[in-house]
């Protein structure tokens, strides 16, 4: 299993290349197949692993952080009422999703977070 398929199929997951193969040629493919870093051996001084492994983490936790906040950005997207809504205008009741009539405070109160206080 290469660099490129783990890349793909577990993009979030750190990739770091260790190898005791020193040409810069072989750093540069692996990081354009994938890898998130490239560590030369023999490793004398674990800190430089350590280094590599701290930053794959962060950026791997970046990543979610990320992804969670395009998450809650589109569930917020979806509680806002936009386009068109169909309104009776002789009862103004609103249709439903499911096709059934509902009173607009309370349609208002199940798919977004105004709150109405009163209506005439």
């Amino acid at each position: 299993m290469g660099i490129a398929h783990l890349s793909r199929t577990s993009p979030d997951t750190p990739l770091i290349v260790v190898t005791g193969a020193g040409l810069i040629g072989d750093a540069v493919a692996a990081l354009k197949r994938g890898a998130w870093d490239y560590v030369l051996k023999p490793i004398e001084n674990f800190s430089v692993l350590a280094h590599a492994v701290e930053r794959g983490l962060e950026k791997a936790r970046l990543k979610k952080q990320r992804f969670e906040d395009e998450l809650q950005q589109a569930l917020g997207r979806m509680k806002t009422l936009s386009g068109i809504i169909a309104m009776c205008s002789f009862c103004k009741k609103i249709r439903d999703v499911d096709g059934s009539w509902a009173d607009v405070d309370a349609y208002l109160a199940k798919y977004t977070q105004v709150h109405v206080s009163h209506s005439l």
